[in-house]
């Protein structure tokens, strides 16, 4: 995974206090994640360069969540203080992902190639949909949805920044 040193990425947000005594319930972004139970500590504000260390004291799951209590947050107005915020983790701590396995941030930013050689454009996002993601590419004209599927799909080259795409009929005839 290639990343500068110290890089911080978002992985949920404090959602909201739970009761009287600065007991958070935290969404993760990634559901199955795990990364939050091997942490001492979290990293919450609304950016990197803001967010605030807090010592996890107690975590438990709760369904599609987690309530967590920190060290420095005993008070639901102390709780209130971070509702929204996002929860940061350094780019270092996430699990190793096998050869050909990314992470949908990885993709942002790389270029999108299509059978030609042309640049189609410029991924600037991933979107989570329930038959399979979909690239955001945003090219000169046009924003394209392409379904990250091996039948559109052909190469994901993270370390080049390129994403090479199939002959698929109709791929790229629509956009917005």
């Amino acid at each position: 995974m290639s990343s500068r040193s110290g890089e911080k990425i978002a992985i949920g947000r404090v959602c909201r206090p739970h009761g009287l005594h600065g007991l958070l319930k935290v969404q993760l972004y990634n559901p199955a994640s795990t990364i939050v139970q091997k942490c001492q500590e979290l990293l919450i504000g609304e950016s990197p360069e803001t967010a605030q260390r807090y010592h996890i004291t107690s975590l438990q799951t709760a369904s599609k969540s987690l309530l967590v209590a920190l060290k420095e947050c005993d008070t639901i107005e102390a709780a209130e203080c971070l509702r929204n915020q996002q929860i940061w983790a350094d780019v270092a701590q996430l699990p190793k992902l096998a050869d050909g396995e990314f992470y949908h941030f990885q993709l942002v930013g790389l270029r999108v190639i299509n059978t030609k050689g042309q640049v189609v454009g410029k991924v600037t996002a991933v979107e989570e949909n329930e038959s399979a993601d979909s690239l955001v590419v945003r090219g000169r004209d046009k924003t394209h949805l392409i379904p990250l599927i091996s039948d559109a799909v052909k190469q994901i080259d993270v370390n080049a920044g390129e994403i090479y795409l199939t002959d698929m009929e109709g791929l790229l005839d629509y956009g917005f």
